[in-house]
């Protein structure tokens, strides 16, 4: 499927037709995650086929079963989870992981967006951990990455990440807040040597340029120089297509993990030393 999709796009671009670069980015990011209905492509203009990945019957994928193991892992130790994921409308994940994580006897609830007004969204996730009903909260990371304060789940595994730098550093902080007492836990899930692998790894990139300037912009200034002019979705095209390289995804996230504990150990000098381990 990469294959055929990867020599359709050359040859549009060999023609200056641009017009492929986001099916050919957002499809090669989906099919893996929704390889059991597979993946087509068409032309956006003509209609024309260009290329299809067959549905593939597997009732758990490898991805997924790692999810329900850092689940199980993560509610031994009494924590609860928080799982984001992109595909919440026409590529729909959600029932699926629900299907799975209940029968492995998980809890999960979830949270879209015409669930609760956005103003009493918090109260009612307070309402649902309250109840001792639920463990996990699954929901698109859209809906969380401002005005949310969700300290009840220390860990956060995202299942997807998109390629949204400002989305993924807002999500990735909800539980890392003030009046948290428990260690936060933050996992993003991919699978090597695919599109997602790829676009890991420009976003640990992106992190790292934004650690260096952090303070001297907007939150909006900041995601601009961040992701760059060209934009994200046109660098991982790019990158596929074999025009820029990019660092593998682990060590692309050790780097940034490395300067950012070196930038907030600026913050307070007087802070005891600890030991951090960061595994990617």
């Amino acid at each position: 499927f990469k294959d055929e999709l990867t020599d359709a796009v050359k040859e549009a671009l060999r023609r200056r037709d641009h017009s492929l670069l986001g099916a050919f980015v957002q499809s090669l990011l989906a099919y893996p995650d929704g390889a059991r209905r597979g993946e087509v492509v068409t032309h956006p203009y003509t209609g024309e086929l260009i290329a299809s990945g067959p549905p593939i019957e597997e009732h758990i994928l490898p991805k997924e079963q790692k999810l329900l193991e850092v689940l199980e892992g993560e509610l031994g130790e009494s924590r609860k989870c928080l799982v984001c994921l992109e595909h919440t409308g026409t590529r729909d994940l959600i029932p699926d992981l629900v299907e799975r994580m209940e029968q492995r006897g998980l809890r999960p609830f979830v949270l879209r967006s015409n669930t609760v007004s956005t103003e009493k969204r918090e109260a009612w996730v307070k309402a649902k951990v309250q109840s001792s009903n639920y463990d996990i909260m699954i929901a698109n990371p859209n809906l969380i990455k401002t005005g949310l304060d969700l300290i009840e789940f220390p860990t956060i595994i995202f299942f997807q990440t998109g390629y949204s730098i400002f989305t993924l550093r807002q999500a990735s902080r909800r539980s890392w807040r003030i009046g948290q007492t428990t260690p936060v836990r933050v996992y993003y899930l991919s699978y090597a040597e695919t599109m997602q692998a790829i676009a890991l790894s420009l976003i640990a990139t992106k992190l790292e340029t934004a650690l260096a300037i952090e303070g001297d912009l907007s939150d909006r200034g900041l995601t601009a120089l961040a992701e760059g002019s060209t934009g994200m979705l046109i660098e991982m095209a790019r990158t596929l297509l074999g025009e820029q390289e990019s660092q593998s995804a682990s060590d692309a996230w050790k780097n940034y993990k490395r300067k950012e504990i070196t930038t907030d150990s600026f913050i307070g000098d007087d802070l005891p030393e600890v030991e951090t381990t960061t595994t990617t």
